[in-house]
């Protein structure tokens, strides 16, 4: 079949086991020597020449750099983490979106339309276009944003005498080099949520074979959270990017911490929005799907009702012998539990 084959191409087999982790060490040792070698390639074009140019500026300048919360945990903690993160994610995601066929939710009609979209998917994520286009939007956010940045005495190492107009080395690599990394691998991310979500919305307008009537009170739609385990070191890299901010302006500025009492609200609702949002796409579905659920359930169930009460309730003063061992309470009662679930 032409939507099998080509799905097979661009996933693991079924049934090949696949196992995701979490945590930093986890990811190390997950991660393939090519994803490695890239996250030292990465740290060390984005840390070490600033490191190096603020040395050469003077040791105050160097201890600025080194002491600098921001810079650090943007360029030793983001960087490898969102790197090491993404292989698994990208696996994490082409099982997710296989298993709509491998459990028969997706019709025989709609499987080539369903294996081109995920191709699509696959292929457009590492689009070299793309990787272009990103670039260009990094360097024109952080051009946009240097043009309103005031001078505080957080990065002494980033800046001369001159102020802002006047970047010292260290800091002209560093706004030149090594933000656009940093911007450039969370665009990345956000791309890959873009597809992630042109994606489930080709797949949730196509007619799924859903159950009103499943355990996972989702309409067997439930398999899809499983990706957002792979959202944890997205998360982890945001609420990283605003702490180190907000630690320079706490610990150097001397600002009071209840100054930021709303950041944690806006780290939850970028996180919410990137990685949460694209599953809003089924939500038309699964209302109709439990509306259908209210109807044919509801009707058998009347249905089924009737035939127990004319069966049993006739004569209710009719003493009847065995009615413990009769299967007819368990399988109404069983009807009733799978309408509840319909309707909740």
């Amino acid at each position: 079949m032409k939507g099998r084959s080509v799905l097979s191409k661009v996933s693991p087999r079924r049934g090949e086991p696949i196992r995701f982790s979490h945590g930093l060490l986890g990811l190390l040792r997950s991660a393939s020597s090519g994803t490695i070698r890239l996250v030292i390639a990465a740290v060390a074009v984005t840390w070490i020449p600033p490191a190096i140019l603020a040395a050469f500026h003077g040791l105050d300048s160097l201890r600025s750099f080194l002491v600098d919360y921001a810079a650090q945990s943007r360029l030793l903690v983001v960087i490898p983490l969102l790197i090491l993160a993404e292989p698994p994610l990208v696996a994490r995601l082409a099982r997710v979106a296989r298993h709509f066929r491998d459990a028969g939710l997706i019709k025989e009609v709609d499987l080539p339309r369903f294996a081109s979209a995920l191709s699509d998917f696959m292929r457009r994520g590492d689009s070299l276009i793309v990787r272009v286009v990103l670039v260009l939007l990094a360097y024109m956010f952080l051009g946009s944003v240097m043009s309103v940045v005031t001078l505080s005495s957080v990065m002494p190492w980033c800046f001369d005498a001159g102020g802002v107009a006047n970047l010292s080395r260290a800091g002209s690599w560093y706004i030149m080099v090594s933000l656009p990394i940093v911007l450039y691998i969370l665009l990345r991310w956000v791309w890959r949520q873009l597809l992630w979500l042109w994606f489930l919305g080709i797949t949730s307008r196509m007619d799924l074979q859903l159950i009103p009537s499943h355990p996972d009170q989702a309409g067997g739609l439930s398999f899809v959270e499983y990706c957002m385990r792979g959202y944890v070191p997205f998360g982890f890299a945001i609420g990283t990017i605003f702490a180190g901010a907000v630690a320079n302006r706490v610990v150097y500025l001397h600002q009071s911490l209840a100054e930021f009492k709303y950041m944690p609200i806006v780290v939850i609702a970028i996180v919410l929005i990137v990685c949460v949002a694209p599953l809003c796409v089924f939500w038309s579905t699964l209302v109709r799907t439990r509306r259908r659920g209210i109807f044919q359930y509801g009707t058998l169930a009347i249905s089924m009702g009737r035939q127990f009460e004319h069966k049993w309730l006739v004569d209710p003063a009719q003493a009847r012998d065995g009615a413990l061992e009769q299967p007819d309470f368990s399988a109404t009662t069983d009807l009733y539990s799978m309408w509840r679930t319909c309707t909740q």
